[in-house]
């Protein structure tokens, strides 16, 4: 019979020599999918020897990854009913990562014996979307990232954060504008000055286009009745 370990996340054999490999060489560890099974650690093996689920029933979809505390990675899972032909108990989730040597292996085991999900079939009343939040312990790699499933529902918190990220430069422009607009201050408030014709300590120039008083006429001959300026004779 297999053993039942306590729910939690193991970090695998594999993904703990991954951990050695970037910490060595200063690379990026980048987590690439999860899996949910129905299955359970195979009798004479521990959760952190596994390579992959005791028995796979479907992809889950990464949605999000976050840094909540120094050496770990909080990575977000999504199963969903859609497409899921006959429900069953998730009882196992697996975590993958890229291992420049080995390719993609499993990263991070997540034991759910204890508390098991229900995934409804597809067609059922109600839809369902489960999802699991794995804490996996990431050491002192200097880059950890994820590749988002881009069919995962996002948060109206995790909305927020992209559009930050992706909008970064525009906000940096604005900064920078305003920083442009406090240096020339003084250039602006002069230019206003000139175009408003309130010029400190200047004259203010008026002129009369009723009877063009103050204006000289170049060429041209100034008809009063019809107000306007006419051709002159040669």
């Amino acid at each position: 019979m297999p053993s039942t370990y306590t729910d939690g996340s193991y970090i695998t054999t594999k993904g703990n020599a991954l951990i050695g490999k970037l910490l060595a060489s200063g690379g990026e560890l980048t987590f690439t999918k999860a899996t949910v099974g129905d299955g359970s650690v195979p009798s004479g093996q521990t959760p952190e020897s596994m390579t992959d689920l005791g028995h796979y029933v479907m992809d889950g979809m990464i949605a999000s990854i976050s840094n909540p505390g120094a050496g770990e990675a909080s990575v977000v899972v999504q199963v969903s009913s859609i497409g899921v032909e006959e429900g069953f108990n998730v009882k196992e989730l697996g975590l993958y990562a890229t291992d420049p040597d080995e390719g993609e292996i499993l990263y991070s085991y997540l034991s759910l014996q204890e508390h098991p999900e229900w995934i409804r079939p597809d067609g059922d009343p109600v839809n369902k979307l489960a999802s699991f939040t794995l804490v996996v312990v990431v050491s002192s790699v200097a880059l950890v990232s994820a590749v988002i499933n881009p069919d995962a529902f996002a948060k109206a918190s995790d909305l927020a954060n992209y559009a930050l990220i992706g909008h970064a430069h525009q906000i940096g422009d604005i900064v920078g504008l305003q920083d442009i607009l406090n240096t020339h201050s003084a250039e602006i408030d002069l230019l206003n000055d000139l175009v408003s014709g309130d010029m400190p300590g200047g004259t203010t120039f008026d002129a009369n286009f009723y009877n063009l008083s103050n204006v000289s006429i170049i060429d041209g001959v100034w008809n009063q009745s019809s107000r306007r300026i006419e051709a002159g004779s040669e």
